[in-house]
């Protein structure tokens, strides 16, 4: 069957789906992606929110019979592609495809880890009790072991580190319970699948874990699309650098009191653990006491952070000799020394800052701190693997071009522009009917002293106008708590604060009361679908650039700016593109949806930069003064 026979008007889609509407950047992005599959080429596309981009790809991976796996940013995402639109395409397309979802270790019941829970009570928290009750009934009568399917215990709540297993920790096939091990039995199955939907981190994970030479967690697969693939650069960025932790040590010496209950190495391991949780304990004094925010290395690196990093580097191999020993007795002492050995080695090349396409930071807080090494170039590590042939790769977002160019997202992430073609269909949403941009030309530069005061009446003067329905998106959690405040003193509609609360009551309090204000940083400005009134304006309190001081940020820029390239255009501006048209993405959700968008920054009209920003935002109306956004709210009540 045909593309065009699926996604025109009165096509097989329109006659079978209910509230199907056709479009023809829908079709033109199916066609596109199917060339792409048949060929076994590489493509990058942009598709405006509500141009249909799943059906777009699913359509095309389906009819092409290949072996093929799809990858999305969030578990939301994922859950919505395998239960909800690939059966409906199934259905309609009258086929089968033997099909399954892979998601993350951390997702799924460890049966041996929650039996050890519930032998070893010394060595859990009284008030996991309760819900390990609840998981061990659970445990009964679950097929998949998906943590999601517990309705009864939060998905945040500490007790499923504790039942589920780590690549570190896990037994393997010395696990007594290797054989109903819902890990196993969910790769088995995408192993033997046609069509896999993970997320970006399995993906990433399943590439680690082939190229240290073993046999993979998905299938060798002819065909790969990234959905959500903006946020693939910063992911990828998590796997190909480390990170040692204050909380990964605690957890290390749990699993070691754990396998040494389970296996009796007869080891006396509490010196050495004092000793280990004293040098943790003397960082995490140091780097509270002299530091704020994250810091590289090489900023803060003196005699005194290099005592203390000795300290802790000899503490744990201390530790790690004693598990040498203790690991002839047992798996799960030989696995806390392998996890041991690897942690080390890590610690030592942070400590050592020797890798000119890295970055070493930390960041601390009052009750832990992380060593981190970033890469400076993910693209770099990347090249290779995303042009070598034979395969297609897919990648779409509604935000991947800067100004419809794609340049900077496919250097970013290693791909060859020559050998990649590209696709950008626009939203099919009336903007220009249906939304409008306020920019406040008189508004302070963000770095004025008094731009949280005009941010403050700007927000109250706006919203008194919408009322409430409104998102105020900010770039730091300081600039949100002194808008916050004030804002808080002088209204008395609801207002929402992320941080109070998490994220998704957040959203539930915000929906249901339909007056409210929500205040955020970058956890909103992305992945949020609120459709209808109860969104009705989104507020940007300036642009959003990446903080220079940012470690990263800053190692980023020079090692650009040192190989004679100009860091502000090839990586400031487009991130802080595509970061703004995700949080401008939060408004106009439907055919149907209204709003007003809100920037609070002039310099997106009088810096030569700004064109830029302006360019790559969906067409709406600009506006600079409240009175018309006012008449525009009248309009629309």
């Amino acid at each position: 069957m045909m593309i065009d026979q699926i996604f025109q008007q009165n096509g097989l889609l329109h006659s079978s789906l209910p509230g199907f509407t056709p479009r023809m950047s829908q079709r033109e992005m199916a066609e596109a992606v199917f060339d792409a599959i048949q060929f076994s080429g590489n493509l990058v596309c942009e598709s405006g929110t509500g141009t249909g981009k799943t059906y777009a790809y699913l359509v095309p991976a389906i009819l092409s019979e290949k072996c093929t796996v799809i990858s999305t940013a969030t578990r939301a995402l994922q859950e919505q592609i395998y239960f909800r639109d690939l059966p409906n395409l199934l259905r309609v397309l009258g086929t089968e495809v033997e099909s399954c979802m892979l998601k993350g270790r951390a997702n799924y019941l460890c049966r041996y880890r929650l039996k050890q829970a519930q032998q070893q009570t010394d060595l859990v928290d009284v008030r996991m009790q309760r819900p390990l009750s609840k998981i061990n009934e659970w445990a009964n009568t679950t097929q998949t072991g998906d943590i999601s399917e517990m309705d009864d215990v939060s998905e945040n709540s500490p007790v499923w580190r504790v039942v589920t297993s780590t690549s570190e920790n896990c037994l393997g096939g010395h696990c007594p319970d290797f054989g109903k091990c819902h890990v196993n039995a969910a790769r088995k199955k995408a192993v033997e699948s046609e069509l896999v939907v993970v997320n970006h981190h399995v993906y990433f994970s399943d590439l680690s874990v082939k190229e240290s030479g073993f046999g993979g967690l998905l299938p060798e697969h002819d065909v790969v699309i990234f959905d959500e693939a903006h946020s693939l650069p910063d992911i990828a960025s998590n796997f190909l650098g480390f990170t040692f932790s204050s909380t990964q040590v605690s957890h290390l010496i749990e699993d070691i009191q754990s396998a040494e209950l389970e296996e009796n190495s007869s080891i006396d391991f509490r010196s050495g653990f004092m000793e280990l949780e004293l040098a943790v304990n003397n960082l995490i004094l140091l780097s509270n006491r002299n530091y704020q925010g994250p810091r590289l290395y090489s900023e803060i690196r003196n005699q005194q952070w290099e005592e203390t990093t000795t300290n802790l580097k000899l503490a744990f191999e201390n530790v790690l000799q004693e598990l040498e020993t203790a690991a002839l007795v047992g798996t799960g002492l030989s696995r806390c020394r392998d996890r041991a050995a690897w942690m080390s080695d890590n610690l030592w090349t942070w400590c050592d800052d020797n890798d000119q396409n890295s970055a070493c930071w930390f960041s601390a807080r009052s009750s832990g701190f992380n060593l981190n090494s970033t890469p400076l170039d993910v693209g770099q590590h990347l090249r290779e693997h995303m042009n070598a042939p034979g395969k297609s790769r897919i990648f779409t977002s509604a935000t991947l071009s800067v100004e419809r160019d794609f340049a900077p997202f496919m250097r970013k992430i290693g791909l060859s522009e020559q050998d990649t073609n590209t696709g950008f269909w626009e939203s099919p949403y009336d903007y220009a009917a249906n939304s409008r941009l306020l920019i406040d030309e008189d508004i302070p530069v963000p770095n004025d002293p008094d731009f949280p005061e005009a941010i403050k009446r700007l927000i109250i003067e706006i919203g008194t106008a919408s009322r409430g329905r409104a998102f105020c998106l900010f770039t730091s959690f300081a600039m949100l708590n002194r808008v916050y405040d004030r804002v808080q003193a002088e209204v008395d509609w609801p207002l929402y604060r992320q941080g109070d609360m998490s994220k998704q009551i957040l959203l539930d309090n915000f929906v249901e009361n339909r007056h409210a204000m929500l205040f955020g940083t970058s956890t909103f400005w992305q992945g949020v679908d609120i459709k209808g009134d109860a969104l009705s304006c989104v507020i940007i309190d300036k642009l959003p650039f990446g903080s220079p001081e940012d470690p990263v940020m800053k190692s980023r820029i020079r090692y650009c700016n040192e190989n004679g390239e100009n860091a502000f255009m090839q990586i400031q501006i487009p991130e802080a593109v595509v970061t703004l048209k995700q949080g401008a993405g939060r408004l106009i959700r439907s055919e149907k949806d209204q709003g007003v968008l809100v920037i609070c920054d002039s310099r997106i009209l009088n810096k030569p930069y700004g064109r830029q920003f302006l360019d790559s935002l969906p067409p709406m109306p600009i506006v600079r003064n409240i009175r018309e956004i006012k008449s525009f709210f009248k309009s629309i009540a």
